[in-house]
């Protein structure tokens, strides 16, 4: 669930070439004439911002032989983003913990009409199928000790794999999103929002006493299980070396008011289950790493505020007063965002409001 929604260049999905026969020619080309389909690609559930292909190869050498993902980027600008995750998938993997490794890394957008990473394809289903049943509660449990593992992976260590001799790659280290999210604010002209803003810049914590693995987007959609047991951890592009609180934050914001589609009259029980869920989450991750409360919250309103800057600038560019994004917006029931600007205005006592609907 990416939060990136300025207006940019994307290449479109449609415009870009055939992906079978352009995937095998660049094999063809980069490894061997001797490699062919035994399953050729074929579209899967994918993010906002690339799009996902499952495949296998015969003829392959052994890293490219099991069941296989391509997750191809979609944007102008991602090319040194493909290269970043390959190298925070490897190295977490190297380190131990459940990321799936990656065997390619194409930073030519007219291969396949965008850069590209080949990786494993991990086994099971999403945590979110998994916690649909009576095990709900567990599973939320297993969600907080796998991140409390993740901030407990040595964070200069993990750097030092991922740095290399190279220069510091882009994206890579602690955000400034209280600045990112006021120039957004300021951009779609969302006047609703700058209390809001005010109070994340006067109320911004001291900086942590540790730094941590971040996966800045870390909640059941993203994870694999296959029985008890987690099998993998997807979708690293908002990683960042960072505060942990961040990351507790932004997952606590995502489980509790994140966007679900459901009718309007079974939002308040969603809400309430999803609630209780989040309170499993955070003791279990108390459990294996420290937790400062207040900066998990601090950082819970931040996430807030920006699922409303996002459904804010969605209603902009609809009514036409700024350009189109590169991607529609999952925060567009009123309930929902309802639900957001009251949990925000429980932590900052802060009120907000969105401009009205086109």
């Amino acid at each position: 669930m990416p939060t990136r929604f300025a207006p940019r260049g994307a290449a479109s999905p449609s415009a870009a070439p055939p992906i079978d026969a352009a995937l095998l020619a660049y094999l063809h080309t980069t490894i061997g004439s001797e490699i062919d389909y035994k399953d050729a690609p074929r579209e899967i559930v994918g993010g906002f911002e690339t799009t996902t292909f499952a495949f296998s190869l015969t003829g392959a050498p052994t890293e490219l032989s099991g069941p296989l993902i391509l997750r191809r980027h979609q944007r102008e600008g991602d090319p040194e983003l493909a290269r970043v995750e390959s190298r925070v998938q490897n190295g977490l993997a190297e380190l131990g913990f459940p990321a799936p490794r990656v065997s390619t890394v194409c930073t030519d957008a007219g291969v396949l009409g965008g850069a590209f990473t080949i990786m494993e394809r991990v086994r099971g289903r999403t945590m979110m199928e998994a916690m649909l049943g009576p095990g709900v509660f567990r599973i939320s449990a297993v969600l907080g000790r796998l991140h409390a593992q993740l901030h407990g992976i040595d964070a200069d260590l993990l750097r030092s794999r991922l740095l290399g001799a190279a220069a510091r790659p882009a994206g890579f280290g602690l955000a400034l999103d209280a600045d990112e999210i006021a120039r957004f604010v300021d951009e779609a002209q969302l006047d609703g929002l700058r209390d809001g803003m005010r109070w994340l810049t006067d109320h911004r914590p001291a900086p942590p006493l540790r730094l941590a693995a971040c996966h800045g987007d870390f909640h059941p959609i993203n994870i694999m299980m296959s029985g008890r047991d987690v099998t993998g951890v997807l979708d690293w592009s908002s990683m960042r070396i960072g505060d942990p609180a961040w990351d507790v934050g932004a997952s606590v914001a995502l489980l509790g008011y994140g966007p679900v589609n459901v009718p309007r009259v079974l939002y308040p029980s969603v809400t309430w289950l999803r609630l209780r869920l989040v309170g499993r989450y955070l003791r279990a991750y108390a459990e294996g790493r420290p937790l400062d409360r207040a900066r998990v919250q601090y950082y819970e309103a931040m996430r807030l505020l920006l699922f409303l800057c996002e459904a804010g600038f969605h209603r902009r560019t609809v009514a036409g007063v700024i350009a189109p994004t590169s991607k529609p917006t999952p925060f567009h029931q009123p309930a929902a965002l309802n639900a957001i600007a009251r949990r925000f205005a429980a932590i900052t006592a802060v009120a907000t409001s969105l401009p009205e609907r086109a």
